[in-house]
């Protein structure tokens, strides 16, 4: 997910609340607008950003940053890809829709 937490703990909740001090509202607010790619990257959630760090080569300030994020999303895609194929039995395709799908071409 660009900006949502991906898996969690559903104790995060009241962990956030009480340890953070967080409402409701911050709470929405940090697992549905500053988690995911963007939480961890601290950059942004759109991929092209990293891809672009990448082909810009190692002296490129967000270089190692945008390995890792790539490295990490990569990794839950092969998993839950691998999950779903296990669940149903195989898969003959996997399309990629929404702005992954538009937006983050293979080549890094």
């Amino acid at each position: 997910m660009g900006t949502r937490c991906g898996d969690i703990d559903p104790a995060i909740v009241t962990f956030l609340a009480q340890r953070e001090r967080l409402g409701l509202a911050g709470i929405d607010r940090l697992l549905n607008r500053e988690s995911g790619v963007l939480g961890l990257s601290e950059l942004s959630s759109d991929m092209r950003v990293f891809q672009e760090a990448i082909q810009a080569g190692p002296d490129h300030p967000n270089y190692e940053r945008s390995i890792l994020v790539i490295k990490l999303y990569t990794l839950r895609v092969k998993q839950y890809i691998g999950a779903y194929a296990a669940a149903m039995g195989g898969l003959d395709c996997v399309v990629f829709t929404g702005g992954i799908g538009e937006k983050f071409h293979k080549g890094v």
